[in-house]
C-alpha cells in the first residue's frame, strides 16, 4: 500500500514539460518568493472552460504545482507564477488533488488578455547622508532598490494642467498605468521608471506620487495613478 501511495504522490515526476518557475505569494507587507522546480503548464480543457461559467478568456493556463514544492505556504488567489520567458500568470483559482499530491492552479496572463505592451520598473528610494549629515532620499542605482523590473503594463495619460509648486509654475501630467500583475506593496513614495522608444530615441520618464488601486476581481487589471511634474 505504501509503495502504491508513494507512486501516486510522485506521479508528477513522470510528466513531460515540467519547468522551473518563480512563485510569488502576494502579501500586503511584501511578497514572499520561491522557486518551484517542477511546475507543469497546460491548456484548459473544454470541460474546464465550461465550468468557469463564461469567465474563461484568452491568456489562461492551468499550472500543476507539486504540493511538496509549495514551501512558502498554500497558494491563494492573486499569487503570481513567473515562467522562464518572464511572463506573469496570476492565480484565479486553486484546487488540491490529494490523490496526486499537487495543486491545480487556474491562472491568467493579464498582459495577453488585455494586450499590454508597455513596460516599467518600480523603484524604492534609500537614504544617503550628505557631507552635512542630512538624509537625502536617493533612488537606484545609487541607493534604494528596484521592486519590480520590466513590469508589463499599459501607460495612459489622463490629464495635463499648469500648476504652481514651491512658487514656480510648471506642467503636471497625470497618468494611469494598467498593470499586468498585482503590486500591493507599492507606496506613495516609490517611483515609476518608464523607458520606451520614441522614433529612434530612447526616452525615460520618472513618475511619482503613486497611488495603487486593487481591482474588484483578480481577472481585472490593477492600476497605478502617478504624476510627472516639469
Amino acid at each position: 500500500m505504501s509503495l502504491t501511495l508513494d507512486f501516486i504522490q510522485d506521479d508528477w515526476r513522470v510528466i513531460d514539460g515540467r519547468r522551473a518557475v518563480r512563485y510569488t505569494s502576494v502579501r500586503n507587507n511584501g511578497p514572499l518568493v520561491d522557486v518551484i522546480e517542477d511546475a507543469h503548464p497546460r491548456q484548459l480543457t473544454r470541460r474546464e472552460q465550461a465550468v468557469s461559467g463564461g469567465v474563461y478568456t484568452n491568456g489562461q493556463l492551468l499550472w500543476n504545482i507539486p504540493a511538496l514544492q509549495m514551501r512558502i505556504g498554500p497558494p491563494k488567489e492573486g499569487d503570481v507564477i513567473t515562467d522562464g520567458d518572464g511572463q506573469d500568470w496570476t492565480v484565479l483559482s486553486h484546487a488540491y488533488s490529494a490523490e496526486r499530491a499537487w495543486w491545480d492552479l487556474t491562472c491568467i496572463n493579464l498582459a495577453i488578455a488585455y494586450d499590454l505592451r508597455d513596460a516599467i520598473d518600480i523603484q524604492r528610494a534609500g537614504l544617503v547622508y550628505d557631507a552635512g549629515g542630512l538624509a537625502v532620499k536617493t533612488f537606484p542605482p545609487d541607493a534604494g532598490s528596484t521592486l519590480y523590473t520590466s513590469l508589463t503594463c499599459r501607460v495612459q495619460e489622463i490629464s495635463r494642467e499648469e500648476k504652481e509648486e514651491r512658487g514656480l509654475m510648471g506642467t503636471s501630467t497625470a497618468y494611469r498605468i494598467y498593470l499586468g500583475r498585482q503590486t500591493p506593496d507599492v507606496g506613495t513614495e516609490d517611483r515609476v521608471v518608464w523607458s520606451r522608444l520614441v522614433g529612434t530615441n530612447r526616452v525615460t520618464t520618472y513618475l511619482e506620487r503613486l497611488k495603487y488601486t486593487s481591482p474588484d476581481s483578480i481577472a481585472e487589471l490593477p492600476q497605478l495613478e502617478c504624476e510627472l511634474t516639469l
